[in-house]
C-alpha cells in the first residue's frame, strides 16, 4: 500500500522516473523486439522477388545494371516494384591460384545446386568449369538467329558420355553484346546458361534481349 500510495502522489514526471528507474530493463527488452519486429516486416515487405538469377564471376563492381534489367522486366509484364534479377558479383578469383580455393568452391556448390540460370565468367574460369557438364546445350535456349549470329563466337565442349561436342558459351564483348555495351560489367567474358528449373521460356527471352 505504501509503494501505491507513493507512485499515486507522484507527479506525472516523477511517476515516469519511478517506472523507468525500476523496469528500465523489461521496458528496453520490450522496445528492441518492437523494433526488430517492425524492421523484419518492413524488410519482408519491401523485399522484391527474384524472377532471374544471374551468376556474375570477376565482373567489374562498378557496373550498373539497373536500367537494363528492369527494361526487360517491364517489357515482360512485371513490377519493377515488386520483382527483380539478381545479379550475383561476390565471387572474385583466379581460377589458376590455389589459394581461392573458398571461392572455387563456392562457385562450385553454386553450379551443382542449379541456384542460378545464367552464367557470365571469364575465360579461364570457363574453361574450368565447362568440362564437368555444368553448362547447358544453348541449342535448348537460343534461336537459330542468335546461334548464326555468333557462330564464330561460340565455344564448345565435348559431352562426357560421347564424343559429340554441343555450345555452352558465347563469347562476348562490348563489340556484340547489348548487356555489355550498356552497362560497365565486362569488357569481354564467356555467357553460358546454367542447368536450371526456372521458366525456360523466360530464360530465352532474357538471352534474346541482350543478345539481338
Amino acid at each position: 500500500m505504501e509503494h501505491k500510495t507513493k507512485f499515486k502522489d507522484l507527479s506525472f514526471k516523477g511517476k515516469i522516473d519511478y517506472i523507468w528507474d525500476y523496469y528500465k530493463i523489461p521496458i528496453a527488452a520490450v522496445i528492441f523486439i518492437l523494433i526488430f519486429i517492425v524492421s523484419f516486416i518492413h524488410e519482408k515487405q519491401s523485399q522484391k522477388d527474384s524472377v532471374l538469377d544471374v551468376l556474375c564471376v570477376n565482373s567489374q563492381s562498378d557496373a550498373d545494371t539497373t536500367d537494363v534489367m528492369n527494361k526487360f522486366l517491364s517489357d515482360n509484364g512485371y513490377d519493377t516494384s515488386k520483382s527483380q534479377i539478381t545479379l550475383n558479383q561476390n565471387i572474385m578469383l583466379d581460377i589458376n591460384n590455389s589459394t581461392d580455393y573458398s571461392q572455387i568452391a563456392a562457385l562450385t556448390a553454386y553450379y551443382n545446386a542449379g541456384e542460378y540460370d545464367i552464367s557470365i565468367q571469364d575465360k579461364d574460369t570457363f574453361d574450368h568449369f565447362a568440362p564437368g557438364g555444368v553448362y547447358a546445350d544453348l541449342r535448348d535456349y537460343l534461336s537459330d538467329d542468335i546461334l548464326e549470329k555468333y557462330k564464330d563466337s561460340i565455344l564448345y565442349i565435348s559431352d562426357e558420355n560421347s564424343s559429340e561436342k554441343y555450345p555452352c558459351g558465347i563469347s562476348l564483348s562490348s563489340d556484340n553484346c547489348t548487356l555489355l555495351q550498356k552497362t560497365n560489367l565486362y569488357d569481354s567474358c564467356i555467357l553460358s546458361i546454367c542447368h536450371t528449373d526456372s521458366d525456360k521460356k523466360l530464360v530465352k527471352s532474357f538471352c534474346k534481349y541482350i543478345l539481338l
